[in-house]
């Protein structure tokens, strides 16, 4: 059963709770824990929703990370757009050796700021490339600020400054980093996935990586598009739709796949260019 993104931080909140206070008798500060999860170093803040499933599961949407663990190859080159405090950047970087890239690309000053801290934590992954940059088709109407931060200790989710972000449509950052080639995207942008495709059709044309995208009705309406365009634009790019684990085809019907996703929430799926070279 799929639960709404509300009921999820409920729960998250209970559990975040006992180990909060299980924290503070022990003398620790629960928003500022140095811990280490799979081999990578971390620096937490038990009050956020994503630093939490860190700390309790080693990994933030299980299903997501299930999905890396089969597509990402050694060499292979991902663009994490949506970083965060990089809950995926640094898996990915440390699953992709040797000529390997991961461009973690996150907009807002505090999450950016939680993802070079971690990153500085890990020495090792020298493969990882963190970028404050916003990406988007229309730099003149962009917003202040953007959801960021998911507090389970009180269910709300936060929007945080961009204010030192570089506005650039995603095929300017490709061409203004030199990128030769992308395998893979991550994409996790609470509804902006419309403004940035359409910012990199060059690109997308191009490489036709595979991308892990998120589907959210309510948030892709809030910002004043639909799911249907979304579904529209990824069929005009020459992508089709499979549930994370690729053994599922998922319809091109925009009612159909609403239907696969739970009332206030969302799920994430794989779009894959059936024409790659």
């Amino acid at each position: 059963m799929r639960l709404s993104t509300k009921t999820k931080m409920f729960l998250a909140n209970l559990v975040g709770s006992v180990f909060r206070t299980l924290l503070k008798t022990m003398g620790k500060d629960p928003s500022q824990l140095l811990c280490q999860r799979n081999s990578l170093s971390w620096k937490l803040d038990l009050n956020e929703g994503i630093d939490l499933s860190i700390f309790l599961f080693g990994y933030f949407e299980r299903d997501t990370t299930q999905a890396f663990q089969k597509v990402l190859k050694p060499g292979m080159h991902v663009l994490d757009i949506g970083a965060n405090i990089g809950a995926h950047t640094l898996p990915i970087a440390k699953q992709i050796t040797g000529s390997g890239k991961v461009y973690a690309i996150e907009p807002t000053d505090w999450a950016f700021h939680k993802l070079q801290e971690n990153l500085n934590l890990n020495p090792a992954l020298t493969n990882a490339h963190t970028h404050q940059v916003l990406l988007t088709n229309n730099p003149n109407a962009a917003p202040k600020a953007i959801d960021a931060s998911w507090r389970v200790d009180c269910s709300e989710i936060r929007a945080k400054s961009i204010e030192s972000a570089s506005p650039l449509s995603l095929d300017e950052f490709v061409a203004l980093h030199a990128i030769e080639k992308i395998d893979v995207i991550k994409m996790d942008v609470d509804g902006n996935e419309v403004d940035i495709l359409k910012s990199g059709t060059q690109a997308l044309k191009k490489y036709k990586p595979i991308m892990i995208i998120e589907l959210c009705p309510h948030v892709l309406e809030a910002h004043g598009t639909s799911l249907n365009e979304l579904l529209n634009l990824l069929n005009e790019l020459g992508y089709e739709l499979y549930d994370l684990s690729q053994k599922r085809k998922l319809p091109t019907d925009t009612k159909a796949v609403t239907q696969l996703i739970p009332a206030g929430g969302s799920i994430n799926a794989i779009a894959q260019n059936p024409h790659v070279d």
